[in-house]
Formats: C-alpha cells, sequence, structure tokens
C-alpha cells in the first residue's frame, strides 16, 4: 500500500465473497440509483403529476427510501470502521473536494429549509463514503472487474423490468412511452449510467481485466440499454467520448501497442453504431436535443436564471428541489409543470450553492482535470486517461441534465473515484526518482 493506495502488488488483505456481494448491492443500487428511491419508481413519474399533487411530496418524505438510507449508512459504517486507518488517509488527497462538501452542509444556514438541506447533504456523502471506502480497499483492476460484473446486474434487470413489467420499465412521458427506463426512474438515468457501463466494460476488454467475451457482451448490452432509452444526451456524451479517446490516442499511439488501438478503435465504432441506431428514432433535432429549444430545457433555463438572480453569491441551500418553497412554487407555476431539477448541473450549482459554491466545484473539476491531462500525456499514464474521461463524461452531460447536485447525486460517485486515483498517482509521480537522460530521449522518440 503506498500512500494510503492499494496497488496490485499490495492488498491489505484478502476480500471476501461476502464483502464483495455487499459492495457490489450498494454499488447498483443505493450508488447507480437502481429502483432507487424506490417509491418514486413504483409511483408515476414527476411529469405526470400537477403542482397541487407534488409541492408538498418532496421524495424524502417516503419511508421505504428512509429505510434504504439508513440501511445503506450502516453498510458503510461497518465498512469504514473495519479500515478506519485507510479512509482516514484519504482526507488528505481530497481537500478541496472537502471544502465543496464543507460548503454543501454550510449552505443550512441560509436555506430555504435548513432540515432539508442537512438531510439531503448526508445522502450525497453516501457515495462520498463509499468511493472513498473503495479507493484505499480495492486496486485500480479489482474496482473496474466489481464494476463490470455489477453492470452486467444493471443490464439483466433493466431487460426484466422494460420486458416483464412494461408498466414501470418503459417510460411514461408522453412521444416516449416506448423508451426504456428499465430499472430507473428516469429514460435519462437509464441512459446516463448505460454511458458509464460503456466505458467500464470497455476498458476491462481492451485491458483485459475480465474474461473478454464476457465484457464485450456487458459492452453491447450497455450499448442496447443507451438505444432502447432513447435518451439523446447519453448518445451524443458517448460520442463526444469516444472521440476524444481516438484523439487522444492519435497523440500517443507510439507508446501504446497496435492491437490496443484497434481495440479502441472497435469501441469508437460502437459508439457510432448507438448514434446511427438512435437516429432510427428521431430526427437530427432529437439527437442533438429533439429540438431547436432542447426539449423545452431553455425555458427552464430562463426562470431558473431569473431564481439565481435574487440570490446570486449564496444560492438557495442544497436540496432546493427537494423541499417546499415559494421560490421553487414559483419556477413551476411559470412553467406550468413540475420540475425534478434545473437540467443544466452549473445552473443547479449556482441556484442551491450560488457563486462561491459553484466556483469551489469548478475549481475541483478542473483540478482533477489538469491532473489526468499531466499525466495522461507526459506521463503515458492510460488509468489518468480513463479517470480523464469519466469526468469529461460529467461535464458533457452537465449541459442538458444535473449530474452532481441534489436531487441526482450519482456522479459524485465518479467524481470521487476519479479525484483519489488522479492525486494518488500526482503523489507517486511526484515521489518517484528522476528519470535519466536516456530514458528521456527514449519516452521522446
Amino acid at each position: 500500500m503506498q500512500n494510503g493506495l492499494v496497488t496490485e502488488n499490495s492488498k491489505p488483505k484478502t476480500i471476501s465473497l461476502l464483502e464483495k456481494i455487499i459492495v457490489g448491492i450498494i454499488f447498483i443500487f443505493p450508488m447507480m440509483g437502481a429502483f432507487t428511491p424506490f417509491d418514486v419508481y413504483m409511483s408515476p413519474s414527476a411529469e405526470d403529476l400537477n403542482i397541487n399533487q407534488t409541492l408538498y411530496l418532496p421524495p424524502t418524505s417516503f419511508a421505504t427510501s428512509s429505510m434504504i438510507h439508513i440501511a445503506t449508512w450502516g453498510l458503510l459504517l461497518a465498512l469504514s470502521l473495519l479500515n478506519w486507518r485507510g479512509m482516514l488517509r484519504q482526507a488528505q488527497f481530497m481537500l478541496p473536494l472537502l471544502a465543496l462538501i464543507g460548503w454543501i452542509f454550510a449552505s443550512a444556514l441560509w436555506s430555504v429549509d435548513p432540515n432539508n438541506t442537512l438531510h439531503r447533504a448526508f445522502h450525497m456523502m453516501d457515495h462520498v463514503v463509499f468511493a472513498t471506502y473503495l479507493v484505499q480497499r480495492y486496486s485500480w483492476r479489482e474496482m473496474i472487474s466489481l464494476f463490470t460484473h455489477s453492470f452486467l446486474f444493471i443490464f439483466i434487470l433493466s431487460v426484466v423490468m422494460a420486458l416483464g413489467f412494461p408498466d414501470l420499465g418503459l417510460s411514461s412521458l408522453a412521444g416516449y412511452n416506448d423508451a426504456w427506463r428499465g430499472a430507473f426512474t428516469e429514460k435519462n438515468f437509464l441512459g446516463a449510467v448505460a454511458v458509464m457501463g460503456m466505458l467500464i466494460s470497455g476498458y476491462s476488454l481492451v485491458h483485459g481485466i475480465n474474461n473478454r467475451w464476457y465484457a464485450a457482451f456487458i459492452y453491447l448490452g450497455q450499448m442496447f440499454l443507451i438505444v432502447m432509452s432513447r435518451s439523446a444526451t447519453s448518445a451524443v456524451t458517448l460520442m463526444i467520448v469516444f472521440s476524444l479517446i481516438v484523439l487522444a490516442l492519435g497523440v500517443s499511439v507510439h507508446q501504446q501497442p497496435v492491437t490496443r488501438f484497434f481495440s479502441l478503435a472497435a469501441l469508437l465504432v460502437g459508439a457510432i453504431s448507438v448514434m446511427l441506431l438512435f437516429g432510427a428514432y428521431d430526427s437530427i433535432h432529437e439527437m442533438t436535443g429533439r429540438s431547436a429549444d432542447m426539449t423545452g430545457r431553455t425555458e427552464i433555463w430562463h426562470y431558473v436564471l431569473k431564481t439565481i438572480q435574487a440570490r446570486p453569491w449564496f444560492g438557495y441551500g442544497y436540496g432546493f428541489w427537494s423541499a417546499p418553497s415559494l421560490p421553487k412554487l414559483n419556477v413551476w407555476q411559470a412553467l406550468g409543470r413540475p420540475l425534478p431539477h434545473a437540467h443544466n448541473e452549473w445552473l443547479d450549482a449556482t441556484l442551491q450553492l450560488g457563486l462561491w459554491g459553484l466556483c469551489v466545484q469548478v475549481y475541483c473539476l478542473m483540478l482533477a482535470m489538469t491532473r489526468a491531462v499531466r499525466l495522461s500525456f507526459v506521463m503515458r499514464d492510460g488509468k489518468a486517461l480513463f479517470c480523464g474521461l469519466l469526468l469529461i463524461t460529467l461535464c458533457v452531460r452537465g449541459y442538458a441534465e444535473t449530474v452532481l447536485t441534489d436531487p441526482v447525486i450519482n456522479g459524485w460517485f465518479w467524481l470521487v473515484i476519479s479525484y483519489l486515483m488522479l492525486a494518488h498517482m500526482a503523489k507517486e509521480r511526484a515521489s518517484a526518482p528522476p528519470i535519466e537522460a536516456s530514458e528521456l530521449q527514449q519516452i521522446a522518440g
């Protein structure tokens, strides 16, 4: 173990099958959001309810969801206590993230509903604690293998729900009744999770972490889920990310095996196939947003910006959309329908945490991205490139969806995983012995 990071040759102890099963369950359900919140999944979507029905019925009020949250925290507490030294060692690598988390909790001081802000902040901490636990407990290859297995179960659950229970597994949105939402509360959530599934299983396929035929099946399964979800945001995000992979590969191809180049090229073909299949459903407008106004998003952003102008520096407190308040009601009434979030990460962060909070969030992302670029192209670290791609995925999706700010918080898991891995890699590179001149010449040419 180096600097609190588990390496391939220094696992602290054997990880039991029971622990892996528990970790897999936590990853699939609370972290990725399968059937979560359960009461929301089993009820009509917010788009089908009127304002009066939903104004005083925030997701946090459901008993089943609260029980699942308590159970999750119980498991996380047990796992963390068993590995408390490793958990504490991670704090030195995530000081900017801790500052952002502190600001989120501090927003209860000026929140429109302080109790709700604290509740939602603790809910967000599930993802932070779990990601931190994984980084200090599992090696990189073990994490990728675990995630790959978990995405297989997500694929199976979504297929079963869509085909076996269409009343639950298909979207209830007008005009998208044939779109899959699978095991998730919205079709866009299914698409977003499947994008991460394609990246993870693709990485496993290229690097041989899992059996390649097995990883290829999961990769194709995630591609199928993206197509069936009819999520334009997910399809466009995937296309952008895979284009960046090929661009990065073009810069460093002389350092990569030829077989890996062709493997990555094959993954790009798969991403293009998603776009072509997706195009069979919708027009070019729909592929880039389904309509000239981004499926009504521009109108949403207009009213969210007007709401931000009243409290620009500190915002309305974390958990704005899950608490009854006059500002939220004004937005809903102006739009004529309930709204679960702002459909834009940067607007939602400003709305809830103010410009100060947005600056801290952007700083964390930029710091991690800078490390990813330096480690990828200067140090030739493939893991850093992959972590950078995970962060880019969050940023691209953040243009049309909320990905880190309540109520859509599963992006926190990928942010913390990527941030910690990059911080550890930067630390290891900084403490490594200087490269000899002959080695520099070899790298250069």
